[in-house]
């Protein structure tokens, strides 16, 4: 993350946006972790429903996730279904180390730069199971692989996009979608600047 960059966050409430803050200026560190609260002070607490809070890097909506709250004596929850395999968010970075590593990960890379690498983790993955990969630029497709899984249940991959000449990579925005089955799961976008 860079310091100034625009980001946001809001909070739902069974569909019902609760708290809305966007265009916020990003003042914590480049890189780590954060935390986010949502509170109410009352004698009751927070009202039951399903919650959502969506993470924002400007408009564009990076995050999501839900939790809900049960009425009190409300039966409790059943087991959750296995809900198969899935994939971390993707993280861009300048490389990825043989042991898995980034290196000096961004989203924003200078004119000249000729290969940017992806990285990702993997849980509960089945061998066999349907899975694709894309690349694009500008929105038009540079590679789409639809493919079945090999690589066992847990860990990470990394995948590199470079030109084949070896020339440095076009300015543009870029991005790399994720996929399981015919379902978009992940994706991340990277600029070159000119």
């Amino acid at each position: 993350m860079a310091r100034g960059q625009e980001w946001g966050r809001r909070w739902l409430r069974d569909g019902q946006v609760i708290v809305d803050k966007m265009n916020l200026q990003w003042n914590d560190e480049e890189s780590g972790w954060n935390s986010l609260a949502l509170t109410d002070d009352s004698a009751q607490g927070l009202d039951a429903g399903t919650y959502a809070l969506h993470l924002f890097l400007g408009k564009t909506e990076v995050q999501k996730a839900t939790f809900t709250i049960q009425k009190a004596g409300a039966a409790a929850p059943t087991a959750l279904p296995q809900t198969g395999g899935s994939f971390s968010k993707i993280i861009v970075a300048e490389n990825v180390t043989d042991a898995g590593e980034t290196v000096n990960p961004t989203n924003t890379f200078s004119a000249g730069t000729k290969t940017v690498w992806v990285y990702f983790t993997y849980i509960n993955m089945k061998n066999g199971d349907a899975w694709g990969r894309k690349w694009l630029s500008d929105s038009a497709v540079l590679l789409e692989k639809n493919e079945t899984w090999d690589k066992g249940a847990t860990g990470w991959q990394a995948y590199s996009w470079s030109n084949n000449d070896g020339l440095p990579l076009s300015s543009g925005n870029y991005e790399f979608i994720l996929y399981l089955g015919s379902k978009e799961v992940q994706r991340a976008a990277f600029t070159i600047r000119k």
